[in-house]
């Protein structure tokens, strides 16, 4: 067993029905843009495909419009077809149809397992997950984000990026 399928034996089976194995697993990674040349991008890209060539159900879904190509057992959804835009982000109206596309896209994949790269990413995930009942994790992005914490712990994080 690889070091990474260790790792998600320990992240995910502590909690897992007994009846179910790693392997049968249907998982998603949300990130909001599949592209080259991001070294964290990069690093959950080949966990994707390392994943899906241990006979998992993998799919990545990317807020904007992926930009490369994965294995072909990796299916690529988009939200928004289209670069980057902070509009996409911030505007109520663009909100409302994330929130559609978000959920056919949950809706078709039925993940287990949610993994999110960036807090935007993270707060769609928990808005759904009441209702798909997956697990979330993290990258590293995800849990460095100063808005998740309060305190000097915000502070700290607020330092290191300085």
């Amino acid at each position: 067993m690889t070091a990474s399928l260790q790792i998600m034996n320990l992240l995910l089976m502590s909690e897992a029905p007994k009846n179910k194995t790693v392997e049968s697993m249907k998982i998603l990674f949300f990130m909001n843009i599949l592209r080259t040349g991001a070294g964290m991008i990069n690093r959950e890209k080949s966990f994707a495909e390392e994943l899906a060539g241990q006979n998992m159900q993998v799919s990545v879904l990317s807020y904007f419009k992926a930009q490369m190509k994965l294995t072909s057992s990796v299916a690529v959804d988009d939200v928004f077809s289209c670069r980057y835009r902070d509009i996409l982000y911030s505007n109520i109206l663009f909100k409302m149809l994330a929130f559609v596309k978000i959920l056919f896209v949950l809706i078709k994949r039925r993940p287990q397992v949610v993994m999110v790269d960036l807090p935007a990413e993270a707060r769609w995930a928990y808005l759904f997950r009441p209702v798909f009942g997956y697990k979330v994790i993290f990258t590293y992005h995800g849990v460095a984000d100063d808005k998740f914490y309060k305190g000097q712990a915000a502070q700290k994080l607020v330092e290191l990026r300085q």
